[in-house]
């Protein structure tokens, strides 16, 4: 004979594991997506401060090579005007020539976002924005630092070995190597980025002159120097900002 209260506890009881299962399952899943999210925090926390850290790198980078942009203007102004006036050298700024010698390099440490490009892991980001920026970091990189390569192929392949058989170089050398030794506050003598215009006291060890050899061929090294690091110059002025747009994504991600 049918039971009702029976199979009313039944269907109590049956509805009771139903629901606790799908508590659970979403209990489980609630605390799968908080873990995520905390994963999520920490990766963004130590991209930001990455990100930020490649960004003074390269304001440094940007501003050191500014200044020998200008050292290489007045190299060739000097040469030009001297090439004009019939002279065959002309003295310019040891240091100046120093600078020509050393290339640019630039090689941010974000070992964060290389261990998400390894493993794919770019999916526990909510930001879409963001996730395509950073998955095209490396091949925006990449493009700059070819202008990198084209540097030191100028100054390793061409400018040092040209004028190495027409001039002494070696206290031009020596410079490069107590410069590329220094500090970076030391470098620039603790002036910082915005002072990049103004006129730096070279210490007295500094402050000599070289007679450089005057011909179309020095022209066309010095030339070709200058217009190489100027472009690497603007292919790295746009990683800066990628880099602000990168710290701005990140930063909007956390405040969410």
């Amino acid at each position: 004979m049918f039971d009702r209260k029976r199979a009313t506890g039944l269907l109590v009881e049956g509805v009771v594991i139903v629901v606790s299962i799908l508590m659970a399952f979403a209990l489980e899943a609630w605390w799968a997506e908080r873990g995520e999210r905390l994963e999520e925090a920490g990766i963004l926390e130590n991209i930001k401060v990455e990100f930020m850290a490649a960004g003074t790198q390269l304001d440094r980078y940007l501003f050191y090579h500014e200044v020998t942009l200008t050292s290489l203007d007045s190299i060739l102004g000097s040469a030009r005007a001297a090439l004009g006036g019939g002279r065959s050298s002309v003295e310019v700024p040891t240091i100046y020539l120093a600078r020509a010698f050393i290339p640019p390099t630039y090689d941010p440490r974000t070992g964060t976002l290389d261990g998400m490009t390894h493993s794919g892991h770019f999916g526990i980001l909510q930001s879409e924005e963001l996730r395509k920026a950073l998955t095209a970091w490396p091949g925006l990189m990449a493009e700059a630092s070819e202008e990198d390569d084209r540097s030191a192929g100028m100054v390793y392949q061409r400018l040092d070995p040209v004028l190495s058989t027409m001039m002494d170089i070696s206290e031009a050398r020596l410079m490069v190597a107590e410069i590329t030794n220094e500090a970076c506050a030391n470098v620039f003598f603790e002036r910082s980025c915005e002072d990049a215009n103004v006129e730096i006291e070279l210490p007295p060890k500094w402050a000599g002159s070289t007679a450089l050899p005057v011909n179309f061929e020095v022209l066309g090294l010095f030339s070709a120097r200058y217009q190489i690091l100027e472009h690497g110059i603007d292919e790295f002025r746009t990683v800066r900002e990628e880099i602000d747009r990168i710290v701005a994504l990140v930063g909007e991600s956390l405040e969410e």
